[in-house]
């Protein structure tokens, strides 16, 4: 697949994920089916959204090995707020502590700061993360 489609399918991706994460707090399901939903919610998203800014990184010749390195440089390329750095860097520490956590608080708390915190941030970053996306698949960018 040639990178402009790569870079277009990927940031489709990445609004269909985010569409699914921000129906989080409209589920009607019992607690712990809904913070295990989330879990795997937020896992996606964060997936879809790191890889995304590695191809967008990877066009301008910054290439990036991990989730915070990506994070981190594209931050140091001004398209993100260093506030939303560290936010960024708070998803990729609670993604890397998902899959071990096994009791109903800690699911609890990551549950809230995804539908509070973390939800209001990959919106507000969707619409600059298009502009680029356009940006780099239009033919003058060739």
């Amino acid at each position: 697949m040639a990178y402009r489609e790569r870079l277009r399918k990927k940031f489709e991706d990445f609004e269909r994920t985010l569409e699914k994460f921000s129906q989080l707090s409209k589920l009607n399901l019992e607690e712990e089916i809904l913070f295990e939903v989330s879990a795997k919610r937020f896992e996606y998203t964060f997936e879809v959204l790191w890889k995304l800014i590695k191809l967008i990184l990877e066009a301008k010749g910054k290439p990036c090995a991990t989730p915070l390195d990506c994070f981190k440089n594209y931050y140091l390329s001004g398209k993100i707020t260093e506030k939303e750095y560290h936010e960024l860097a708070k998803f990729t520490r609670i993604r890397n502590e998902i899959a071990h956590i096994y009791d109903f608080s800690t699911a609890r708390e990551i549950y809230l700061y995804a539908v509070r915190e973390l939800l209001p941030l990959l919106q507000k970053i969707k619409d600059p993360l298009k502009r680029k996306i356009e940006e780099l698949t239009s033919e003058e960018a060739l």
